[in-house]
């Protein structure tokens, strides 16, 4: 919430003016004293020319005479705080919970939009700043959504050591995603031995997980012989082998 004071003459000698920025919406609230005839105070607050809210106190009963204004005073402080708290309470966007900010970038990331699943990572991190399973996703998606790979690579890496030094009886659940996004990340930047390595580390706290499985049999699938009918470990082999993957990676 933002809230500076304004130099907004009123009709009225006593008056106190705020505008004060809630999530965006700009709010002003006038606090007058109506006059010892009215014996009122009125506070109005203003969203888009609007009045929004109303608030009056009745000082009718106090005692006229010179020192009426600072009787009215701490009726006129009161009132315009409370009508203060009142809108930033209202309108203050509300937080979103783990479960849910984790169930909507699954949703992204399961319909392929990696964007936005960016997006709510960071939102998550604004208000979990030291959570390893939105480090971890953030991490992954630096490094395929802006090609940030070496930062994505830190930031997955920091998530592990985090969940590491976390007192927490999940981590049987979430290391196998922590594994999972560090080897993905370390794929997207042609790290396959380090992102085999990830993978397999991963299976150890999960033995059934079906994307790990699938990863590492792809990336442990050992490649033909360039020439089959000479053994894996013959020099002429290998250095063909070297040879396949260099122009197959450049």
């Amino acid at each position: 919430m933002v809230n500076s004071q304004l130099n907004i003459k009123s009709n009225r000698t006593d008056a106190y003016v705020d505008k004060i920025d809630v999530g965006g919406n700009t709010f002003i609230i006038q606090t007058e004293d109506m006059g010892a005839k009215s014996g009122k105070i009125s506070t109005k607050t203003y969203h888009k020319g609007a009045i929004v809210d109303t608030r009056t106190t009745d000082y009718a009963h106090l005692a006229a005479g010179s020192g009426l204004k600072d009787k009215i005073k701490p009726l006129m402080d009161r009132q315009h705080q409370a009508a203060l708290d009142s809108c930033s309470q209202k309108n203050q966007k509300p937080k979103k919970s783990k479960a849910l900010l984790a169930d909507e970038m699954k949703m992204y990331l399961v319909k392929g939009s990696l964007k936005a699943a960016l997006e709510v990572a960071r939102e998550a991190l604004q208000l979990f700043p030291e959570d390893p399973f939105f480090l971890s996703h953030s991490g992954y998606l630096k490094a395929v959504v802006e090609k940030k790979k070496k930062e994505g690579c830190n930031i997955c890496e920091d998530s592990i050591r985090v969940m590491s030094k976390t007192p927490s009886e999940d981590k049987e659940f979430f290391y196998p995603i922590l594994y999972l996004n560090l080897g993905k990340t370390y794929l997207a930047c042609n790290k396959k031995k380090a992102a085999l390595d990830a993978f397999r580390e991963g299976l150890k706290h999960d033995q059934k997980h079906k994307e790990l499985q699938s990863h590492v049999a792809k990336l442990g699938r050992r490649r033909n012989p360039v020439i089959p009918f000479l053994d894996r470990s013959n020099p002429i082999n290998k250095y063909l082998g070297k040879l396949r993957h260099r122009v197959q990676t450049t």
